[in-house]
């Protein structure tokens, strides 16, 4: 699979979704992301099946050529709302937009967002 193709990307902490316009989403919840569960170390009988539960994300943005769009790559702590405001801008992007203006909207967003 290249970049290229839409699609989604499961781990057994969060997911990516690459979109058709080549920009992609990471989503996680788990040890050693900026999220509650960052430091929960009692993991140890959970299976691969088992769900985590989280009140908060950690997110990051990819341009359609592999780079960070986000001003400090990720973002942290945010809540459903919040990623699911920016899930919903970058699926809108253009492949073409431009990482820094993006990035810019992306700050807004996760900064100013009613639900933060």
């Amino acid at each position: 699979m290249t970049i290229s193709d839409a699609s989604f990307e499961c781990s057994n902490k969060g997911f990516r979704i690459t979109f058709d316009n080549n920009w992609a989403v990471s989503v996680q919840i788990g040890v050693m992301n900026y999220c509650v569960n960052r430091n929960d170390n009692d993991h140890s009988n959970r299976t691969w099946d088992t769900p985590q539960e989280c009140p908060n994300a950690e997110i990051a943005v990819f341009s359609p050529n592999g780079d960070y769009a986000l001003p400090n790559d990720v973002e942290g702590y945010l809540k459903p709302e919040v990623v699911a405001a920016v899930i919903g801008f970058v699926a809108g992007l253009s492949a073409t937009d431009c990482t820094k203006a993006v990035e810019d909207e992306l700050h807004d967003i996760v900064v100013n967002h009613p639900f933060v």
